[in-house]
This record gives structure tokens, sequence and C-alpha cells, in this order.
């Protein structure tokens, strides 16, 4: 996994402040024993002395199925588990996930978990909207759209 802290002077109080992203290797479908051995150990639970106003977590692999006809998450059931409470944990603002390569969103014990469209014709040969934008504003409001790429496909 890789956490960087992005530092805030809040222009109005003055005070420091941190946005943080966790990217955590999913790739292969699991977690792996020693990522999960580092957050078991503390690692990512912000002990620096700075506040983070919002934390957000980068997962190739998803957490929720978007419906009933996509594939499930690939985590072991109890690494799905311990996953949910440490986004909760830390205090979760928005985990982004992908791998099945359909919207969804959600919102599971205040943590919003957005898994994204794909972006390869070969997956998914209908237009979708495949990013999302974040705005965090100096007070730490945060608000997110879907952003829609105006994907037209080859032609043959």
């Amino acid at each position: 996994f890789y956490e960087f802290p992005v530092i805030v002077t809040n222009r109005e109080t003055g005070a420091v402040e941190a946005d943080r992203f966790i990217f955590l290797d999913t790739a292969s479908g699991t977690m792996g024993q020693e990522q999960i051995n580092l957050i078991e150990e503390g690692v990512l639970d912000g002990s620096d002395g700075i506040p983070y106003r919002h934390t957000f977590v980068f997962s190739h692999t998803n957490i929720f199925r978007p419906s009933s006809t996509q594939f499930a998450s690939t985590f072991p059931r109890e690494e799905t588990f311990f996953l949910l409470n440490q986004f909760a944990h830390w205090n979760c603002s928005i985990v982004f996930c992908g791998h099945v390569h359909a919207w969804d969103e959600r919102e599971f014990e205040g943590v919003t978990y957005l898994t994204l469209d794909s972006m390869s014709e070969r997956n998914s040969p209908e237009p979708g909207d495949y990013l999302v934008r974040v705005h965090v504003k100096n007070d730490g409001s945060l608000t997110w759209e879907k952003v829609h790429m105006n994907y037209t496909a080859k032609k043959k």
C-alpha cells in the first residue's frame, strides 16, 4: 500500500489539517497477509498528530456487488469484514473501487463506496461515466460528481 497526506492550512482558522490518500494493493483479489499485518499494527492510523479532514482509499477490487448479475468481491469473507471495519475506523470519506467494470454507489457505516465504470471498450462497449471528480473546499466540505467522458466506440 501507499499513503499520501496532503497538508492543508485552513485560511479562516489557520489550523493545519490533512486530506489522506491510501492506495491498497488489491489487484490479486486479496490484501495479502503483509498488508493486513501492517494495518493491524496501526501503520495507517494517522499517528503523525495532524488531524485528517478526509481519508480517501483506492482499491482495484470492489467490496460490494453492483447488481445481482455482477461478480461479487473476490476478498475472502474475513478480509471483507476486516476492511469494512477498518474503513469505518479510519473515518473514510470515500472508498474508490473497480474490478467489475460497472457503476455502483452506496454508503455503509458512514463510508461512501464508489465502484467505477469500465474505461475499456472491450469490457464495456456502452458509453459510461468513467470518472469521479471530488471537490474538497477549504472549509473541509466535500462533494463529488460523475464525469461523462463523451466516449465513442472505435469504428471497425
